[in-house]
């Protein structure tokens, strides 16, 4: 693949169509590029992805949603921001609402 396909490639994966939307749910598992979201409002989970940016000429997950996604733990409630991709993937657009869930008191090391 020649660098003029590779960013061809780039340029589609960034392009976010109009279908998007917002989901509020409590999260089930958070990595540095993926959320996974049990909704409120229907049964089972959705995987959603962070989109994608240019830094210093690199195309990198977006360092901003990744920093906020690495702080969330199982149970807290969230609302994310969505949208399609190119490749079908939901793209975090933003996440907001954030509301940590009880944490058990960390023990005493001996």
């Amino acid at each position: 693949m020649d660098e003029k396909e590779h960013r061809n490639r780039i340029e589609t994966i960034e392009v976010i169509s109009p279908l998007s939307g917002t989901l509020k749910g409590t999260v089930v598992r958070s990595a540095a590029n993926e959320l996974v979201v049990k909704p409120i409002e229907k049964p089972g989970t959705v995987t959603l992805n962070t989109k994608f940016v240019q830094v210093e000429g690199k195309w990198v997950p977006d360092p901003q949603i990744s920093r906020v996604i690495q702080t969330l733990k199982a149970g807290d409630k969230v609302t994310v921001e969505w949208a399609w991709d190119q490749e079908g993937r939901k793209r975090i657009i933003a996440v907001s609402d954030i509301v940590k869930a009880p944490r058990e008191p960390e023990r005493e090391r001996r």
